[in-house]
């Protein structure tokens, strides 16, 4: 069981919240692993968003924002 605290799983719940639902389990499993290998002591806040800075890429993908044409929809939207 990993423990973290207030902050560390705030970090971890914030990291998530961009992903598409679809790959949000990954990501979570993918810290929860990546976690459970960094000593207690090793581990903080710090730690912790930079794992879930790192991992979140590897996840993220942008969402379509092309208008239906298929071309970008311009900013002024």
């Amino acid at each position: 069981m990993i423990k973290l605290s207030d902050d560390e799983l705030s970090c971890v719940m914030n990291a998530a919240a961009p992903l598409q639902p679809e790959r949000r389990s990954a990501f979570l499993e993918r810290v929860a692993g990546e976690l459970a290998v960094i000593p207690d002591d090793e581990r903080g806040v710090g730690a912790v968003a930079r794992l879930c800075r790192q991992l979140q890429a590897e996840h993220y993908s942008a969402p379509d924002r092309s208008h239906g044409s298929g071309t970008p929809r311009s900013r002024a939207y």
